[in-house]
């Protein structure tokens, strides 16, 4: 990754490698909404949220940020 981008653009690429589905669970928790209600927003079950939470904290994620 490139050196000097800024804390926003780290984020905004952070985003843009996730599946949509992941990008959607980020942008709903951010927005402060419940786990609960994004899998119902969603319609995914408790087991597929988990999965892709697991996903978004996956380090090769992750150290787009550092």
């Amino acid at each position: 990754y490139e050196i000097g981008l800024s804390y926003d653009d780290k984020v905004k690429r952070y985003l843009e490698q996730l599946p949509k589905i992941q990008r959607s669970i980020v942008t709903l928790l951010v927005e402060g909404y419940k786990p609960s209600e994004i899998r119902a927003e969603l319609h995914i079950t408790e087991s597929e949220y988990s999965d892709h939470m697991i996903g978004i904290r996956a380090s090769e994620n992750i150290s787009i940020l550092c």
